[in-house]
């Protein structure tokens, strides 16, 4: 049986302000260093696991906050959508914005951000790379740091007949999932670590 742990990044100022931020690299919030300092003796101890992260700097700092002594692989592919010209603005900002109002009418996942992707080409390439990262007959251990966007893509992903949407899927900032991978029975385990606000 494989055991893959999803990990989302831990807060940011832009998070907090309800920006979209996709591929703009911000680091994690002095509110979020906090937090994660808080969670880090609650976090389950990862032997023998191979850890990656989207390379950004929100999920690079989260791993090292977490688990300072590993050694991890930046993937690209493991990044977050990117918003386009969205980026950095909030919806208050773009509501009233043409471009913006084709984007979040119609199709969520089919359409584009203008300048960025789609949530079909994010995910197409998260699953593209779990894909080629499991492959093989053996079990294997691995726990990912990445942003709520290929976490939501991978757990629909792994677990389609629950069909839930992406904001069922959603976890906490320095929240996420344990799965297990069974070719008869695969399951999940929701991660919330108690802190103080």
């Amino acid at each position: 049986m494989t055991t893959l742990y999803l990990f989302r990044h831990g807060l940011t100022k832009e998070a907090s302000l309800h920006l979209y931020c996709g591929k703009t690299d911000v680091p994690l919030s002095a509110k979020g260093i906090e937090l994660l300092n808080q969670q880090k003796k609650n976090m389950p101890v990862l032997s023998g696991f191979s850890f990656y992260t989207s390379g950004m700097i929100r999920a690079n700092m989260t791993i090292q906050i977490l688990y300072p002594e590993v050694s991890y692989i930046c993937e690209p592919a493991l990044k977050e959508i990117d918003f386009g010209i969205f980026e950095c603005h909030s919806y208050e900002e773009l509501k009233n914005n043409y471009s913006y109002q084709m984007w979040i009418s119609g199709s969520n996942e089919l359409n584009v951000c203008p300048g960025g992707e789609s949530n079909l080409q994010m995910k197409e390439r998260v699953i593209c790379f779990i894909k080629k990262l499991l492959c093989g007959d053996e079990d294997k251990r691995i726990a990912i740091f990445t942003h709520g966007g290929p976490i939501t893509a991978l757990m629909q992903y792994f677990f389609p007949h629950e069909n839930k949407n992406f904001y069922d899927w959603q976890c906490d900032f320095g929240g996420g999932y344990k799965i297990q991978l069974d070719k008869k029975n695969s399951s999940y385990t929701k991660l919330q670590f108690n802190r103080t606000v």
